[in-house]
């Protein structure tokens, strides 16, 4: 498993700071989309706790390498075993935390998916996180907070992994061999989620889907006529929410490269699509509409 984007994020240089400063909590909870490296971070925040060394995580150690690797005895893993994570679940899990440590160190306990517990669930591991057995230490694991309890939410520390550049995930990509272009394309798509770029790797649904996006900015770019831009926009209506959210991911790296006016309206027209899309459209007067805005670049508020 590679924890390099983890082990170089601001992140964990945080969490690593205030392990070997003695400044810990009981309780953490996770915050990340699916594939962001949740799993990795808590690997690694394990690694961190039970390291013995005197810079903490070292990485070469017995307890380190047995964290990394998911085999030490005082890390226990709550995975849910269908939709959601019952109460019998979290009882069990917390009558081993009662237990006694097999190492005399701390001991982790990591519930993933936790915001798939159900309400008595919660409920009942808040008595453990109200009540922490001295030297436990619990990671909660979650993609939406907000199907969590405010009073577990509470008594955790939150931790949020940050999007990555796509300029660092192209890089991670082609470290472990994806071709430059392969791998220009996938992170170009990630949306800072190193595990999304991966899952796109040889996708040739998404490469069609890079290749009309990237024909509708040569297009911005020439001053193309705006019905030729439509067109494409229609084309692709039943593709056009995941078309859409390339299109916002290529303008924002754009945007941040090479600041204009014009990248800000079109990817301004372009949120404005997505979010039109929640609702009931006209989807071709809305194209039209987008492909204009988009080869002008600009926007209501720029003429007023």
């Amino acid at each position: 498993k590679d924890y390099n984007l983890l082990l170089h994020s601001r992140v964990f240089a945080d969490l690593s700071h205030a392990v070997n400063h003695g400044r810990v909590v009981h309780a953490y909870l996770i915050l990340a989309p699916d594939g962001a490296g949740k799993k990795s971070l808590a690997r690694l925040m394990c690694a961190a706790f039970l390291c013995r060394e005197a810079d903490k995580p070292c990485l070469q150690c017995n307890e380190c390498r047995r964290a990394l690797t998911g085999a030490h005895a005082d890390i226990h893993v709550l995975r849910p075993s269908k939709k959601s994570i019952s109460v019998q679940e979290i009882r069990t899990f917390s009558e081993e935390a009662a237990l006694s440590s097999y190492e005399g160190g701390r001991r982790m306990f990591v519930i993933e998916q936790a915001d798939t517990m159900t309400v008595q669930a919660q409920n009942a591991l808040l008595k453990t996180l109200e009540e922490p057995e001295e030297g436990t230490v619990f990671l909660l694991l979650a993609q939406n907070a907000q199907q969590m309890l405010s009073t577990v939410r509470s008594r955790c520390c939150p931790v949020r992994i940050p999007e990555f550049t796509a300029e660092e995930i192209e890089r991670q990509l082609r470290l472990h061999g994806a071709a430059p272009e392969e791998a220009r394309r996938a992170a170009a798509g990630s949306m800072g989620v190193i595990g999304r770029a991966v899952a796109l790797l040889g996708s040739k649904e998404y490469e069609a889907q890079f290749a009309a996006a990237q024909e509708i900015l040569r297009m911005c770019r020439e001053g193309a006529a705006p019905a030729q831009v439509s067109a494409l926009l229609n084309a692709q209506k039943e593709r056009i929410a995941p078309l859409l959210e390339l299109l916002c991911s290529l303008l924002s790296q754009q945007l941040s490269q090479q600041p204009s006016a014009e990248t800000l309206a079109r990817l301004y027209a372009a949120e404005q699509m997505q979010l039109q899309l929640k609702g009931n459209i006209n989807f071709a007067l809305a194209a039209d509409m987008l492909a204009i805005a988009l080869i002008k670049g600009e926007t209501v508020w720029q003429k007023s």
